[in-house]
């Protein structure tokens, strides 16, 4: 009997962490200033939709930091500052490292199902891109981006010979130099 409690307490001790905690997040290396910076550009440009647009728009601010000589998170922020900072969805402004819901998301879509993942996948995909873990997935060097409000300068840049690059499943429109 005392052999049989013991087995079954172990068991239980074993196996009862995995449906108490399934449900929360993952615990990773606290995320930095300035992964959360670019992974809120992420979902300003992208809509936080799991695509390839991440991988390519962090490779590409990453790539144009380093071109100015500053920091990804001071481009992000200096150059498309006022897409973080929508009037429309306030939200973005609000992500964070501490992964808690934004003050202004969306009561009709579940932080915890919907939100949270998403914006786990983003941070996630920023972190790699950064690291150099995974990189674009473009056809080429990419260089720009733009939705489908962005036509016309699109079309400016392919006028002055770049190309426009399979970057995956996006959102956005790559712009850039074939291999």
């Amino acid at each position: 009997m005392r052999n049989t409690t013991t087995i079954t307490v172990a068991l239980l001790c074993s196996i009862l962490p995995t449906f108490v905690f399934a449900d929360e997040p993952p615990t990773e290396a606290p995320w930095t200033e300035e992964e959360v910076t670019l992974a809120r550009h992420c979902v300003s440009e992208a809509s936080g939709a799991r695509t390839d647009d991440c991988r390519a728009i962090t490779w590409i601010s990453v790539h144009q930091a380093e071109r100015r000589g500053i920091s990804p998170q001071r481009f992000v922020e200096t150059t498309y500052r006022r897409h973080t900072r929508s009037e429309s969805r306030p939200w973005v402004g609000e992500l964070s490292g501490d992964l808690a819901a934004p003050p202004s998301w969306p009561v009709e879509s579940p932080w915890e199902t919907r939100g949270l993942p998403a914006w786990l996948h983003t941070l996630r995909t920023v972190r790699a891109v950064m690291k150099g873990t995974i990189g674009h997935a473009c056809d080429g060097t990419p260089l720009t981006w733009g939705g489908r409000m962005d036509h016309e300068g699109i079309g400016r840049w392919q006028e002055r010979g770049y190309d426009r690059l399979d970057c995956g499943t996006t959102l956005n429109t790559f712009i850039g130099r074939r291999r």
